[in-house]
């Protein structure tokens, strides 16, 4: 008796998701829970139980399972589900909500971005089937706010569909594709010139066609000896010196090219 009574229900309902597919408010629940797929509001409790797993100066790559977002979406659409015909229409509802929120998940970053840095006239769909990602727990989120990263499936650049601090020192990042290859970069938010990570020195880099900008072995210079004691570098001497150790002709432009302090980044490997 009650499946006869529920199968006209059945009906109606995938008919109304199928003419209503327009409709603000159904668009508004799939806005919303394709911002939950994106771990969006989820407690940091629901991401990292203990802190025993996310310790200080670390970096945790993860995949979303699908499998948890289907419940965690049935769950959020579930408020409210009193009677047969309430769940009737979430379990014919589901698969189109599912499908369209996971669609829209480069929405939310694009819209997010300063016009000028908009390099489509429209945000995309999510292409892969997998979404990976990490989260990292270290000082340099806190003392670098524009850490850039890229990510990498051998060697196709991977779509960044989440990039946001959780805390202060917590990153967390989620890829459109599977990540198979990670580089975390110092922002460039401009030309710095100093040594300091040399303990003074200056590690020199080859000025020649073929390996450009490549440091050179045995090629550092000690500006502690082109320096005096208010600090001010002897350029004539400095110069001289790394004609000597690179040998070739040092004018100006090759000159402030040493003394650049190149942003610093890490890679990570699959597997190594």
């Amino acid at each position: 008796m009650k499946r006869i009574l529920l199968e006209p229900l059945q009906a109606l309902a995938r008919e109304n998701i199928s003419s209503g597919r327009d409709d603000e408010a159904l668009q508004k629940v799939c806005d919303f829970v394709s911002e939950l797929r994106l771990l969006k509001d989820v407690p940091f409790s629901c991401l990292i139980p203990d802190e025993k797993l996310l310790p200080p100066e670390s970096i945790r790559f993860f995949c979303l399972d699908e499998n948890w977002l289907n419940a965690l979406t049935d769950g959020a659409v579930s408020i409210g589900r009193i009677a047969n015909v309430d769940a009737v229409i979430d379990k014919n509802s589901f698969g189109y909500v599912a499908s369209a929120a996971t669609e829209r998940l480069p929405r939310w970053r694009f819209l997010a971005m300063h016009p000028n840095h908009r390099r489509k006239t429209l945000a995309g769909s999510a292409s892969g089937a997998v979404r990976t990602g990490f989260i990292l727990r270290s000082g340099l989120v806190r003392k670098w706010k524009g850490l850039e990263t890229f990510g990498y499936h051998d060697d196709t650049l991977l779509e960044i569909l989440r990039m946001d601090t959780l805390a202060e020192d917590i990153l967390l990042c989620i890829f459109d594709g599977e990540l198979t290859r990670f580089v975390i970069s110092e922002p460039k938010t401009g030309l710095r010139f100093g040594a300091a990570d040399h303990e003074g020195g200056i590690v020199l880099r080859s000025l020649k066609e073929e390996d450009f900008g490549v440091p050179v072995k045995d090629a550092k210079v000690d500006l502690g000896r082109f320096a005096d004691s208010n600090g001010r570098i002897n350029i004539t001497g400095l110069a001289e010196e790394m004609e000597r150790l690179l040998g070739s002709r040092i004018k100006s432009p090759e000159f402030a090219f040493e003394l650049i302090a190149v942003a610093k980044r890490a890679e990570f490997l699959k597997g190594e």
